[in-house]
């Protein structure tokens, strides 16, 4: 397994024998790592399930012992767009963030708008992690379709359309989802959201941390 852990800390203290090599992914995800504890001013505009979920992560993560880690991996099987996936291992918590869809992303948003999906992405990992799933467990389509749904449904009337409210940034696909939850009355059995998360690229193809 070709990837490093992280402890969020004021600053990242990076493994001499990190098998990872995107270096500018690493330097990205180590600027990413300033900045979000929910109690900063600049935060206030979180919504409460973002704040909580947020310091949840903190909070495991520098646990002693560690409680949840995050890794970095240059990139995955999955699509470019899958930025994240979360599962847990003996016990620990595990978040894995695609160094080659960070650089992705940061071309086409920009770093504030890369930030702000990052910031989202961990919430949603967070709120898959609710589950505590191995990394190991074998799940059916049928079964991974109902946790994307129930995931992104949570996600978006608790954390993404709170944080579009306020006018911040997001990327097309939380719009297009967002909007089309609206459509549907915020119903998560309607068709119409459930086709829009089955078509997502994230939906079965969707890794947790890779073997």
């Amino acid at each position: 397994m070709s990837y490093i852990f992280i402890v969020l800390a004021l600053a990242l203290a990076w493994p001499a024998n990190a098998l990872a090599q995107n270096k500018k992914g690493m330097e990205l995800l180590e600027k990413l790592n300033h900045g979000w504890e929910p109690q900063l001013s600049q935060n206030a505009y979180f919504p409460p399930l973002m704040k909580e979920k947020l310091l949840w992560i903190l909070t495991e993560n520098r646990a002693r012992p560690t409680k949840l880690v995050i890794g970095a991996r240059d990139n995955f099987t999955a699509p470019i767009d899958v930025l994240m996936g979360s599962c847990f291992q003996n016990g620990v918590a595990l978040i894995e963030v695609s160094l080659e869809s960070l650089l992705y992303f940061e071309k086409r948003l920009g770093y504030q708008g890369l930030k702000n999906l990052f910031l989202l992405a961990l919430v949603h990992e967070a709120i898959h992690l609710e589950k505590k799933r191995g990394c190991e467990d074998k799940y059916s389509p049928e079964s991974m379709l109902e946790e994307e749904i129930r995931t992104w449904h949570k996600w978006i009337l608790e954390v993404v359309r709170p944080v579009r409210a306020k006018g911040y940034q997001v990327n097309d696909g939380l719009v297009e989802a967002d909007e089309v939850l609206r459509i549907c009355a915020n119903n998560p059995d309607c068709l119409l959201f459930r086709r829009n998360i089955l078509g997502r690229s994230s939906v079965g193809q969707r890794k947790q941390v890779p073997k």
